[in-house]
C-alpha cells in the first residue's frame, strides 16, 4: 500500500509557525491541542517532517484560515487544487448489495489529489483484526478496478450476509482464504461453491491507508 506523501515538499515547522501566527499562540502544545493531536503524536510528526494535512484542513474550516496561505503562503481560501475531498463509507453492511456507492457516506477526508481516482472507494476500518498493519479507525482506499488476486495482498472482500471486510486474501481452485494480521483472529475460508456470485466477492485491492499511530 502507498504511504501518503505531500504532492510537493513542505516544511512542518514553517506551517506550524503560520498556525501560531494566525492564532496568536506561542507553543507547540497549543498547536497540538488546536489540531486535536496528542503531544506525542505531534512530536513524532514534527520529527518526521510529516505535515498533518487533514487536521490542518479541519482547523482552516473551523477557524476561517486560508488553507493555501497556511501551506504555501499564498491564496485566499481554504481550498487547494492539490487536494481532493473523498467520501468515506462504513465497512459493515449485511445483505447482497455490492455497490458501496449506493450507501450514504459516513464521513469525508481531504487528501492529495493523486489519492483520488474514479475507481476509488474509501472504507472506515472498525476492529483490530488487521493490526498492526491497519488500526481500528483507519481509512483504507480501495481500487475497485484492481480485482486480480495476488496471494497475500490486502483486499476488500464482500462476504454474503456479513458485508465488506478487509483481509489478506489467498486463493486456490476450490476456496478463498481470508487471513487477519492480528493472530488473535481466526483464519476463515469459503468454498467457491458456497459463494453465489464468486466473481464479485472481491471489491478491490487496498491502495492506501490513512491512520493515527
Amino acid at each position: 500500500m502507498t504511504k501518503i506523501k505531500s504532492p510537493k515538499h513542505r516544511n512542518f515547522d514553517t506551517i506550524i509557525e503560520r498556525v501560531k501566527s494566525a492564532k496568536n499562540i506561542r507553543y507547540d502544545i497549543e498547536v497540538a491541542e488546536l489540531l486535536g493531536m496528542t503531544q506525542s503524536a505531534f512530536a513524532e510528526r514534527k520529527r518526521r517532517n510529516s505535515v498533518p494535512y487533514g487536521e490542518l484542513m479541519h482547523l482552516c474550516d473551523e477557524e476561517g484560515i486560508s488553507y493555501d496561505w497556511l501551506l504555501d503562503d499564498k491564496g485566499s481560501g481554504p481550498d487547494s487544487s492539490d487536494f481532493a475531498k473523498i467520501n468515506i463509507y462504513a465497512l459493515a453492511g449485511a445483505g447482497d448489495a455490492k455497490d458501496l456507492e449506493g450507501l450514504e457516506p459516513i464521513d469525508s477526508i481531504v487528501l492529495p489529489v493523486e489519492f483520488s481516482f474514479p475507481s476509488l472507494v474509501a472504507l472506515k476500518i472498525r476492529g483490530e483484526s488487521m493490526e498492526p498493519t491497519i488500526y481500528d479507525g483507519a481509512v483504507v482506499g480501495v481500487d475497485r478496478e484492481d480485482k486480480h488476486i495476488i496471494n497475500g495482498k490486502i483486499y476488500a472482500v464482500w462476504i454474503p450476509y456479513e458485508g465488506a471486510v478487509i483481509k489478506r486474501v489467498f486463493i486456490d481452485p476450490e476456496k478463498i482464504i481470508l487471513r487477519s494480521d492480528n493472530s488473535r483472529f481466526p483464519t476463515s475460508s469459503y468454498k467457491m461453491s458456497e459463494l453465489r456470485d464468486r466473481e464479485n466477492i472481491i471489491i478491490g485491492r487496498a491502495s492506501w491507508v490513512v491512520q493515527k499511530l
